[in-house]
């Protein structure tokens, strides 16, 4: 290092757990699934609808992998010659629980598209020449941009939500039907731009959407809409968003994607459609994607990945990326992140403490026994974990009693619960040396590395 060179500060750092940028390396194989995905919408021979399904629990990439197939389908570039257009709308249904009706929401984003390229004039166009006056105030309640003049060129009072539209929201099914009739002509509006401003209103769904020689419009584009994180809404709002999808299933150049813990969908239907869910599912759900486990080989990779990007653990870690994949394999990418964000921090926490090999307290400890004790307490239950950490000073103890039952293999030697487990985890590098060299500590270093370097005012 040259003479003006300095080392950068260790600053504690965090790997943000959010959705990756269109230009970011993707793991897991995602890339081939983002494109199956779009594949899907890009084939003109899939008539319109279908839904598919991105089965996976909290953490493990849905949202990323909905990305990155909203990004091919929008990259007109990265579609083949011969793929039909792709318009994609973004819905995240938890933001909308307080609507009186989810579609509201859904309709809200679908005319949100029409204040970009110049597309505003189209719809005014569009709700000028709507003969209903529920249609009117539904479009213009959903578009806070309208301005006043807009309103009095639209012949619309400056209150759009008058007392027929909040009666229309209160009673559903009426709401359905109103739905019903205008997405199919908004939605057709905003991908066929060379008759924007005709009547609308006097065609039927039929020849707006197939032509005098049978061709279906939805041959040539359609509208993909992503829909993240059904999970995460309140258990009657999920019913609806079914309810919603249903209404769907129906409706031309429509395709959806569904972004959904499975399990927790299950167990919500059980509650209302036991013992016919089955039949429930298999009417609404076409096609469905579950993600695939996190193997060693994939874990090893991503966590090299990470490690690479943080300047701490880059250097800690250097070359222990397979044994860190051989504790973590089969963990979601969001799982895997936490580990190394608290193996950050507790690092960090230790230097700042002083409490790191180099540090300026009479007791520190080895980056290697941090590490080797952050993957034991990952690796195991953590109720184990927990009553290995009350042993505090006697920690050492424990591993010795574990050293030997994995030479010695002798069946009383192993603790009674999770033997096999342990045994294996044992194994890993990691710990294997730390459980070697665990007789170099002292009490109060085990006290330090069970809690975290806080040690009793006499140690």
């Amino acid at each position: 290092m040259g003479k003006n060179q300095q080392q950068p500060t260790a600053f504690a750092q965090v790997f943000a757990d959010n959705w990756l940028d269109k230009n970011d390396t993707l793991h897991f194989d995602f890339d081939g699934l983002a494109k199956t995905l779009a594949e899907l919408a890009w084939n003109p021979n899939n008539g319109t609808p279908f839904n598919v399904v991105i089965r996976g629990g909290w953490g493990r990439g849905k949202t990323t992998l909905m990305r990155r197939a909203e990004t091919l389908l929008q990259d007109n570039q990265q579609s083949p010659h011969d793929a039909r257009q792709v318009e994609t709308l973004w819905f995240n249904a938890w933001k909308y629980q307080n609507e009186e009706t989810v579609l509201a929401g859904l309709l809200g984003v679908l005319v949100a598209r029409f204040q970009k390229g110049g597309l505003k004039s189209q719809l005014k166009g569009f709700i000028q020449n709507s003969k209903s006056h529920l249609v009117k105030n539904m479009l213009v309640a959903l578009s806070p941009w309208f301005s006043a003049e807009d309103l009095k060129e639209l012949k619309i009072s400056s209150d759009p939500l008058s007392s027929d539209y909040r009666k229309l929201l209160n009673e559903k099914r009426a709401y359905y039907d109103v739905f019903r009739e205008v997405f199919p002509q908004l939605a057709h509006l905003l991908l066929f731009s060379s008759d924007l401003l005709r009547d609308k209103n006097n065609i039927s769904e039929e020849k707006l959407w197939k032509n005098s020689t049978g061709a279906f419009a939805s041959e040539k584009k359609v509208i993909a809409i992503f829909l993240d994180d059904l999970d995460r809404c309140r258990e009657e709002k999920v019913l609806e968003v079914l309810e919603a999808i249903n209404l769907f299933l129906d409706l031309p150049g429509v395709v959806f994607y569904i972004g959904l813990d499975w399990e927790r969908l299950t167990g919500i239907l059980h509650k209302h459609f036991e013992p016919r869910t089955d039949e429930f599912l298999e009417k609404i759900v076409q096609m469905s994607l579950e993600l695939p486990e996190v193997n060693q080989q994939d874990a090893g990779e991503y966590v090299a990945g990470l490690i690479a990007e943080n300047a701490v653990l880059g250097e800690v870690l250097k070359g222990k990326s397979h044994d860190l994949a051989g504790i973590l394999a089969r963990n979601h990418p969001r799982h895997i992140k936490r580990f190394l964000n608290d193996l950050s921090m507790r690092l960090a926490v230790l230097r700042n403490t002083g409490r790191l090999e180099g540090g300026d307290k009479e007791v520190t400890l080895t980056t290697e026994s941090i590490i080797a004790w952050h993957v034991m307490h990952e690796a195991l239950s953590p109720a184990f974990a927990n009553d290995v950490a009350k042993l505090s000073a006697n920690v050492r103890g424990f591993f010795r009693k574990l050293a030997a039952a994995k030479e010695q293999d002798a069946e009383e030697e192993k603790p009674k619960s999770e033997s096999k487990d342990i045994l294996k985890i044992l194994a890993n590098p990691l710990l294997d040396n730390f459980a070697n060299q665990v007789d170099q500590l002292d009490p109060h270093q085990m006290e330090a590395l069970v809690h975290l370097g806080t040690l009793p005012e006499d140690a």
